[in-house]
């Protein structure tokens, strides 16, 4: 069963579909997130690079897993925001 679930990882991702869909809202965060934090072009430009690598299932499943630890930090990073002060909502773009 461990050897199946492990050949799964070298499979490769399909053209399109959800997972495709998901990988490429985390790369919207990331991108997001490096420009929130002052990160250049250029940083912007190797981030992309780098997702452009993510080509099996393995990779896919690595990705997610430090896109959901580097998001976490960023959560626990920031203040929580209260939705009820209308002051803190003028500043949320949308």
């Amino acid at each position: 069963m461990r050897d199946a679930i492990e050949g799964l990882a070298d499979e490769p991702l399909p053209d399109s579909g959800n997972i495709i869909g998901f990988l490429h809202i985390l790369l919207k965060t990331e991108l997001e997130c490096a420009k929130m934090d002052g990160q250049d072009e250029d940083a912007q430009a190797l981030i992309y690079e780098n997702f452009k690598r993510i080509d099996t299932h393995g990779k896919a499943q690595a990705y997610v897993k430090a896109m959901a630890e580097k998001i976490e930090i960023a959560r626990k990073a920031r203040p929580p925001l209260d939705l009820w002060d209308c002051r803190k909502c003028a500043a949320i773009r949308v």
